[in-house]
């Protein structure tokens, strides 16, 4: 078992480093000034609990959030963000085919009733999910957003973990627009603006690259299906896709050597800034002018 924890490296308001931590520790205001003096953690939780690693990410990204500057450790060692949403889909991946594995072995399931459904985990692999959520399992098509109905549910449930074990994509649900407050035309009206701004810079549109994506909402694993439009900026290539944080949506500019290789962010940044910080924030993603030094 491994151990996550935090600490604070630099702060512009205790204020805010303690309004984050107490929705998430029940350190006092005190030792959360001795810690951050200290260099010790003022988070830390196991990356195998159920809800722990969620908490961990959650404080993450609100403490950055607040202007904090933060670093993470496993086991003492210091990692990268990346690493620890990594280890987060790792455990995701495991729970499912532990679950998969032992809903195969009920019944000793016959192979042969799943055959006729091989094309799911063979010809069709990438046009085919399986949407795992408190209802059970569904088989659900990303290509024409269809589920594929299988009337007796325990071969449902078998051929959902066939899948499962042989690699097919897991998810708790098809992404929606998971904002109340903030208008997904505004976001995209937001994304199309940068996009013809990094034109007028010399970006050049490519193709457009149906994409899925996989991000975690709390405990849910959440797929997104989109159309990414593909540009090229002297020799790398590069989209626009959302970044969608717990307070307000963000857009992130994507960058790779190839257009199968897309996978480098720049810094996030808020849809809703204005149009001057916008074309910025493009200049500073295409390293035409260096990011400012806070």
């Amino acid at each position: 078992m491994a151990e996550i924890g935090i600490k604070v490296e630099k702060y512009s308001s205790i204020a805010a480093v303690v309004k984050v931590l107490r929705d998430y520790s029940s350190m006092s205001i005190s030792d959360i000034k001795a810690a951050i003096e200290k260099n010790d953690y003022v988070y830390t939780g196991s990356s195998y609990e159920d809800g722990e690693l969620e908490k961990i990410i959650d404080c993450y990204t609100r403490l950055t959030q607040s202007g904090t500057a933060v670093q993470l450790y496993e086991d003492g060692d210091g990692i990268s963000f990346e690493i620890l949403l990594n280890i987060q889909q790792r455990n995701y991946e495991i729970s499912n085919e532990v679950e998969a594995e032992e809903e195969l072995e009920q019944d000793d399931t016959d192979i042969e009733v799943l055959e006729p459904f091989s094309y799911l985990w063979e010809e069709e692999f990438d046009d085919w999910v399986v949407i795992k959520d408190e209802n059970g399992y569904s088989i659900y098509n990303t290509e024409t957003q269809s589920v594929l109905l299988i009337e007796d549910e325990d071969l449902n449930n078998k051929v959902a973990a066939m899948m499962v074990m042989q690699g097919c994509e897991v998810c708790s649900g098809i992404a929606g627009w998971p904002y109340e407050d903030y208008s997904e035309d505004d976001f995209n009206r937001a994304v199309e603006f940068v996009e013809e701004y990094a034109e007028s810079l010399g970006a050049k549109y490519i193709c457009t690259k149906r994409e899925k994506f996989t991000t975690f909402s709390g405990e849910k694993h959440i797929l997104e299906i989109n159309q990414m439009r593909v540009y090229q900026y002297k020799d790398e290539y590069f989209w626009v896709e959302s970044h969608f944080l717990p307070d307000k949506p963000f857009m992130v500019m994507t960058f790779g050597d190839t257009i199968e290789t897309i996978f480098d962010d720049a810094d996030p940044f808020p849809y809703d800034l204005p149009e001057e910080e916008l074309k910025a924030e493009v200049r500073y993603s295409l390293g035409i002018e260096p990011y400012p030094e806070n």
